[in-house]
């Protein structure tokens, strides 16, 4: 029962109203002071200080009249002044200097572990380097040597890996202290992504956790990889590099760092600046100099304050909730139950969105104990077992593994994964906590949820004791019986490319708007088909591009991918394109729009029109685009219509099609597209991922038609009490073939030619 409830008031409330993009902020210089400033290149703290360093953990490290302390967002001091050299927070620990000496403090600014050291590098994965007297050691976050040698060389750990050097001898040593690469290059440093920088006769290059060169030794100087980038010098010139070695953003930068939640500091002619990931500036070059991004906000405090800020919706009583029905759910061990589930929930919410799970690398297998490690940018690493007569065969398919079922918590301002299963094919392998695995994960991790109070209930009622029955009409994402056992083919669809688009969450962008406002399950919509697009169709998911809360600039960057990509394979790529969320028609021109999640509905200049998506999607040479539109463009949405004070609902104006493009749509001329709560999906959806789960992909676009007017027109009767009709749109050169196509054999009508010369 205590479940029940909680899952009725959490639906909606869990993903809503997180900040997608953190407070970002970057320490610079200019007339010979520094401050900080925002992605605009204004200043938040205007420059006073003789250093800074970036933001973690929600502060940033300062030097004022010779002095380091420690600053919030807003220039005030969190701990004063007092240290001879200070290190940016990692793992809620910073190593500074006192008396000369470099021990480690907490967020207070007493000293954790004495000042002892000569030197001492910040936390990573648990572990810091130390010396005392000639040799390096590892400690963990208590001050005790975890490793029995003593190196003459080392580098902090990463993705369970450091660097050494002990006796001439030359390598990466585990966690155990087992030397698992060995090497005979001149310079080795950390990995990350998957990749290690090794320098040989003054020349840089990549190995992979296997000791094997990736990227040669060719480059004057590099940087490691960040968010899939490395910055490389090569003929006096800084540029970024991809993980096969190519340039992605060509050589231009006298100076070029890695790049940090989407950004990277480079610099031009003397000067530094700001640029995004395609290379462009985003704050022109004109700072003496310019530090690392840091999130002016801690990761845990952020994730605290959405904890908070959903219990205090929860605990309020609901205009439709009884009396008796509000007693129950405030009972103490009620609101206890709560919090735990409030804050798992929130948790995941946050993990799964803000880390990229497509990105992660498998490591290096300890045969002992029959483990892989996996890397995943953003968290700390993890493992899973897998018996070593399968290794192999694990090691060769990984990339078509998937991770889900995710569990997180949180370790400074990394995620730790508690929980996942690792799926290749029909096999899968679940992550057990309890196996024990890189012990440094259990150090790393607190149990910080403990510290957020149960706030006072706000509306209290007479007689507790009585209750009701609660009866659940929503199913929880993620549960429903089309997003389990996911039919696999053995099919290859190589050369078809997906773009999902799942708009969801429209408040947490736009202010003054309700919860009532986003569209119900519209992500995980867009989540299970791409899922069931890789592992039921065969297309590769390097080839599917999944956008859920998508901004205007994220869907036209991604149309512009598609495009180019047509036009890269001439005419020999197929297409699918899906979207969810809300549509709405031009009043005047009754064009149909889709919303992205930053455009308010009142205006559609930012809108994208849906004769601009299909346009870019057929305006190069393909075999086939195939669209699913699980959005009305009448002004009706499942939940509310985005612009509710319009009325009346408009009959927006078919689409132009062209090119060999065929157009499933939800509901049919002025009807909406509507929830199907018992199965947490829209009602077109949950039938178009019922028939590929029932035909495991082998079926017609006639009978899929046929199947999806039948069953979501009774559905929408019984279940919504309104009609609701898909209808199918395709091009007049298809007019007498799209009905024997199939999504998953892989029909080659004629090539469609773009006009343009």
């Amino acid at each position: 029962m205590k479940r029940i409830l909680l899952i009725i008031f959490l639906a909606s409330s869990v993903s809503a109203g997180y900040s997608q993009t953190p407070d970002i902020l970057f320490p610079a210089k200019k007339d010979g002071l520094w401050g900080f400033i925002n992605i605009n290149g204004q200043w938040v703290i205007k420059p006073s200080y003789f250093n800074a360093l970036e933001f973690t953990e929600g502060i940033a490290a300062v030097r004022e009249f010779g002095k380091w302390g420690y600053v919030n967002a807003h220039g005030e001091w969190v701990i004063r002044p007092q240290y001879e050299q200070a290190t940016p927070f990692s793992e809620e620990l910073a190593a500074v200097v006192y008396q000369n000496r470099w021990g480690f403090i907490d967020h207070t600014g007493e000293f954790v572990i004495e000042p002892v050291y000569e030197k001492a590098s910040s936390y990573s994965e648990g572990l810091a380097v130390v010396t005392r007297g000639d040799h390096y050691r590892f400690i963990d976050h208590t001050g005790t040597v975890i490793t029995d040698g003593a190196y003459l060389r080392a580098l902090p750990f990463t993705e369970g890996l450091a660097p050494v050097n002990r006796q001439n001898n030359k390598g990466f040593i585990n966690t155990t202290g087992q030397l698992v690469i060995t090497h005979t290059f001149a310079h080795a440093n950390p990995f990350s992504e998957g990749l290690a920088q090794v320098s040989e006769h003054g020349k840089w290059g990549f190995i992979d956790h296997s000791g094997n060169i990736v990227i040669p030794f060719q480059y004057s100087n590099t940087t490691q990889f960040s968010e899939g980038l490395a910055s490389a010098m090569h003929n006096g010139k800084w540029g970024y590099l991809d993980k096969t070695g190519a340039w992605a953003i060509k050589q231009k930068f006298n100076i070029a760092y890695p790049f940090y939640l989407g950004y990277a500091v480079s610099g031009l002619e003397g000067k530094y600046g700001v640029i995004d990931s395609g290379g462009n500036w985003i704050i022109r070059p004109e700072f003496e100099m310019i530090g690392k991004a840091g999130r002016s906000v801690s990761l845990k405090e952020e994730i605290r304050s959405r904890i908070r800020k959903v219990y205090s919706v929860w605990q309020l009583k609901k205009e439709f909730e009884k009396t008796e029905d509000y007693a129950l759910r405030m009972k103490r061990e009620n609101q206890e139950t709560a919090m735990d589930s409030i804050a798992t929930l929130v948790l995941k919410s946050y993990g799964n969105r803000m880390i990229s799970l497509s990105r992660a690398e498998l490591g290096y297998y300890d045969a002992d104990r029959e483990f892989f490690a996996i890397y995943i940018p953003g968290t700390l690493p993890a493992s899973i077992k897998v018996p070593i007569d399968e290794a192999l065969w694990f090691k060769e398919n990984w990339h078509n593994a998937s991770i889900s079922d995710t569990q997180f918590a949180i370790a400074g301002e990394k995620f730790v994964l508690t929980g996942y299963s690792v799926v290749i094919g029909s096999n899968e392998y679940r992550y057990d906590p309890q196996s024990g695995d890189l012990t440094a994960l259990s150090q790393a991790t607190r149990a910080w949820t403990d510290e957020i109070e149960i706030p006072e209930i706000v509306w209290r009622v007479n007689n507790p004791d009585q209750v009701a029955a609660a009866q659940i009409y929503a199913a929880k994402p993620g549960t429903s019986d089309v997003d389990r056992d996911i039919p696999v083919t053995r099919v290859t669809n190589k050369n078809t490319f997906a773009l999902i688009i799942g708009n969801e969450d429209y408040r947490s962008f736009q202010g003054g708007l309700n919860d009532e406002i986003n569209v119900s399950y519209a992500a995980i919509d867009a989540e299970i088909f791409s899922k069931y697009v890789n592992k039921t169709l065969g297309v590769p998911k390097k080839n599917i591009t999944l956008l859920t809360n998508a901004t205007a600039g994220q869907i036209k960057q991604a149309l512009a991918k598609m495009s180019q990509i047509a036009k890269a394979y001439e005419g020999e790529a197929a297409f699918i394109f899906y979207y969810a969320g809300h549509g709405l028609p031009d009043e005047v021109s009754r064009k149909p729009y889709i919303i992205p999640v930053d455009v308010n509905g009142a205006d559609l200049s930012f809108a994208i029109s849906l004769d601009e998506a299909l346009g870019k999607l057929t305006e190069n040479p393909h075999t086939r685009v195939t669209v699913f539109l699980d959005a009305c463009f009448t002004g009706g949405a499942r939940n509310e219509s985005l612009v509710s004070s319009r009325g009346v609902k408009i009959r927006p104006k078919s689409p132009f099609v062209k090119g060999n493009l065929v157009m499933f749509s939800a509901s049919s001329g002025n009807e909406s597209a509507f929830a199907f709560n018992e199965k947490a999906h829209g009602m077109f959806t949950y039938f178009l991922l019922k028939k590929l789960h029932e035909s495991e992909g082998r079926v017609s676009y006639k009978e899929l038609s046929d199947y999806l007017t039948q069953e979501v027109r009774r559905n929408a009767i019984i279940t919504n009490n309104k009609a609701q009709t898909p209808e199918v749109m395709v091009s007049p050169s298809l007019e007498q073939s799209w009905k024997d196509f199939n999504l998953l054999v892989h029909y080659k009508p004629e090539v469609v030619r773009s006009d343009r010369r």
